[in-house]
């Protein structure tokens, strides 16, 4: 049977909803959904099987971030690093093939609160991390580097606003738009953490310094000595 939970309120309902709906799972688990009404906008989301998997299947790639924001809502999951990329294409060529298996650790939350001197403001903070298979430019060998990103954005109205308050603000301006791509800021945020020239901390083999070549050597060593004939010259008595 078919179990329905509504909820009227001016505070954040979705965890509510969520909650009661795993009180329901009981009756069974076929599928779930919840839809929000905030400022005119419904944010709907309906997953199959149980409660989880619903709070597991916003769109990331169309979040509606107000909406987002507005009922607190927390986000976190896994990600292949096959999914992203252009972050892949910074993992060596080696382990390209196994970007399936590598996965991007993410984890978003929304808010709507207040800034000094002025109105409530719309965050999303984001924490992402992935272990990048790289080479090491200094002896060419393979390295895992940590990669982490953590930030908090802060959503403005448009392009001018952005670039007005940027200088002064301590948060990353964003320009709020009705369908916000959240893998796309994942992976930018990920590729601007990851290290322009990567390597290891301390090399496991040594680092050859300089290049020898033996038959250059031993035809330097075969070539007279142009100041020979001065050191002959010095011997003689005047």
């Amino acid at each position: 049977m078919c179990g329905i939970i509504g909820i009227s309120s001016n505070k954040s309902v979705s965890a509510n909803i969520i909650n009661s709906l795993k009180k329901l799972e009981y009756r069974g688990y076929d599928s779930a959904g919840i839809a929000t009404l905030s400022d005119g906008f419904i944010n709907e989301v309906k997953s199959e099987g149980r409660v989880e998997n619903l709070e597991k299947n916003f769109d990331l790639k169309r979040l509606h971030v107000k909406a987002f924001a507005r009922d607190g809502l927390s986000l976190s999951g896994l990600q292949p690093l096959a999914f992203f990329e252009r972050l892949a294409d910074l993992a060596t060529t080696q382990t390209a093939s196994n970007a399936e298996s590598i996965q991007v650790q993410w984890a978003i939350s929304g808010e709507i609160a207040p800034v000094v001197g002025g109105e409530a403001q719309i965050f999303l903070h984001l924490k992402a991390s992935v272990c990048l298979p790289m080479q090491c430019q200094r002896c060419l060998g393979p390295v895992q580097l940590d990669v982490l990103s953590e930030q908090t954005f802060r959503f403005v109205a448009d392009e001018a606003t952005a670039e007005a308050e940027d200088d002064e603000s301590e948060e990353d301006l964003l320009v709020l738009v009705p369908d916000f791509d959240v893998w796309e800021l994942i992976e930018d945020e990920l590729i601007m953490s990851a290290p322009i020239v990567p390597k290891h901390p301390v090399c496991p083999t040594s680092v050859p310094m300089s290049v020898s070549d033996e038959s250059f050597e031993a035809a330097l060593a075969e070539r007279p000595n142009p100041f020979a004939a001065l050191a002959q010259l010095k011997k003689k008595p005047h």
